[in-house]
């Protein structure tokens, strides 16, 4: 079996568990051993495209586990990227169903909103600051199709790093307007306990330099960020798994309050 049909295969048994509800087994075990992060991209590109072609539209990207406090639960030693498509975002303050996701978990992100492409290949934190429209605070439900979580970072990458649904606050604020690396984020369960806190001093990646490295990577996959993208760049704190019932809140200094309530 040449390596383009089990590329297929593994798309497919990823897309199979996202439309059935049905979790599947690791990704990882369906490719020869020694493949490198570049196959697993390769496995997300395919169903990017197949997301594309049945008209869904490219939203934005995300970073997915950039601290390491969202590593360390999973085994994971370094970040990955994933698609965000339009239908994805959904309003603050949402109600949504538990029933629409596999094995979800709530996660505090800051999102980047572009004003100007980044085609540039250098890519810098001052060219992010100058083509950022505006910065706001975003829950992020993210969840895995493979089963129980078992996944390294090949499962994560190929698996669209995890992606599930995201909300961003009501507030929008000039990037230029903060002290970046003094964002601290709080998330609350039921309005009152706290369940997960961070800031951006706790990422491997500051803010900025995690948005340069996606704007460079996205150059060299020929997908350059657009005006109009969203950025989502790594969860500030650990991820907290939800039950039926659930709600949170996500606040982070100077940018807002993003919520979700689980029914």
């Amino acid at each position: 079996m040449n390596d383009e049909v089990i590329l297929r295969q593994a798309a497919d048994e990823l897309y199979r568990a996202q439309h059935s509800g049905y979790a599947c087994s690791p990704i990882r075990h369906m490719v020869p051993s020694g493949q490198t992060y570049a196959t697993a991209y390769a496995i997300q590109e395919i169903n990017t495209r197949r997301g594309l072609a049945s008209g869904r539209r490219l939203f934005g990207r995300k970073i997915g586990l950039a601290s390491v406090a969202t590593r360390k639960p999973l085994r994971l030693n370094q970040p990955g990227f994933g698609m965000l498509f339009d239908d994805m975002q959904v309003p603050n303050r949402a109600r949504l169903l538990l029933d629409d996701f596999i094995q979800p978990k709530v996660s505090a992100n800051i999102a980047f909103v572009m004003k100007a492409p980044l085609e540039n290949r250098v890519s810098t934190p001052e060219e992010i600051i100058g083509a950022t429209e505006y910065v706001c605070t975003a829950l992020e439900i993210v969840d895995s199709r493979i089963a129980h979580w078992d996944i390294d970072l090949f499962d994560a990458i190929a698996d669209n790093a995890s992606s599930g649904m995201f909300i961003l606050s009501d507030e929008r604020h000039p990037l230029s307007d903060f002290d970046r690396f003094h964002w601290k984020m709080v998330m609350r369960w039921c309005n009152c306990e706290t369940v997960s806190t961070g800031s951006a001093v706790d990422c491997d990646l500051s803010p900025l330099d995690a948005a340069s490295w996606l704007a460079r990577r996205m150059i060299e996959l020929g997908r350059p960020l657009l005006a109009g993208d969203c950025i989502l760049v790594g969860p500030l704190g650990p991820m907290v798994a939800v039950r039926p019932g659930d709600s949170y809140v996500v606040s982070i200094n100077g940018l807002g309050n993003a919520a979700v309530i689980f029914d």
